[in-house]
């Protein structure tokens, strides 16, 4: 596999210039790319790409290789996976500015942010003009970083929210570009160890958490959005308390019944009698005075 292959034949046909020799004259020729196909310089296997800035797209990227032989035109393919049939984006017959050293610019906006690329590349034609097929180069992959639109932001409960229900709880984030799903998890411990609700894949941006969680307790949350089986984005770790327990009201007490005041009891000074008893004899004594008088008269 790593020696070239000297292939030989007769001319048969009729010849009309010497320099080309009679028919019958032996020919030899060799082949330096039947073996193996180019080998991949840049990106490295399985190297993260910058996405744009601003949108969720790819910014340029070089790709480049070992020039094979005479190689002078390649086919270059990239694809979702190590097969040729979830090919993306091609180029057949592609001649590098220079064959010396080859390599292709894939212009940003071309390929999508959060996602994983195969390349391969292979000879389709040598510097004299004779075309070629190498065998492909090996699969090598990149990822293209999640951009601005790829990150996930965590919306209800309300970062640091407090007086949280303890039941039917309602977790929201925001919708991420490319997003195939998401994953949540919500554990009592800041480093999300122990989870009350292990990572759990989740098709839409919400979760409802049935409980009951703990009074009076902080909790701490966090999602991922994925694409298949490819992580593009985790969100920050969200954090809430849950309400304090209630305090039972106290139990109604029979109504007190005061009973009626005894009436009021008076008792007469003797002195009073006295002079009562005093006023009764002197007005009999005036009564008998003026019978008297009358009878006089």
């Amino acid at each position: 596999m790593d020696t070239d292959s000297t292939l030989w034949a007769v001319d048969w046909g009729q010849s009309y210039d010497m320099v080309y020799g009679h028919a019958g004259t032996l020919w030899h020729y060799t082949d330096c790319v039947a073996k193996v196909g180019p080998t991949l310089l840049t990106p490295e296997d399985g190297a993260e790409m910058l996405s744009d800035p601003c949108y969720c797209y790819n910014s340029p990227i070089t790709l480049s290789w070992e020039r094979l032989c005479v190689a002078c035109k390649y086919d270059i393919y990239i694809s979702l996976g190590e097969t040729s049939t979830k090919v993306v984006w091609s180029s057949k017959a592609f001649k590098p500015v220079n064959p010396a050293s080859p390599s292709l610019v894939i212009k940003s906006g071309e390929l999508d942010c959060a996602t994983t690329y195969y390349w391969r590349v292979r000879v389709n034609e040598a510097e004299s003009g004779e075309v070629l097929r190498s065998p492909y180069s090996s699969w090598w992959s990149f990822t293209i970083g999640s951009g601005p639109e790829a990150s996930v932001e965590l919306i209800t409960p309300g970062e640091g929210a407090t007086n949280v229900p303890t039941s039917n709880l309602a977790f929201t984030w925001s919708p991420v570009i490319n997003a195939t799903g998401y994953k949540f998890v919500l554990s009592a411990n800041a480093d999300l160890t122990s989870p009350v609700v292990p990572e759990t894949d989740v098709s839409v941006t919400a979760y409802t958490h049935a409980g009951p969680l703990e009074y009076n307790t902080p909790y701490y949350w966090q999602v991922k959005a994925v694409k298949d089986a490819s992580l593009i984005s985790t969100s920050a770790t969200g954090t809430f308390t849950i309400m304090s327990k209630p305090v039972a009201p106290p139990e109604p007490q029979p109504p007190v019944v005061i009973p009626p005041a005894p009436a009021p009891t008076y008792i007469t000074p003797a002195w009073i009698w006295a002079i009562i008893g005093i006023g009764a004899i002197l007005a009999i004594a005036v009564i008998i005075l003026i019978v008297r008088t009358r009878r006089i008269t």
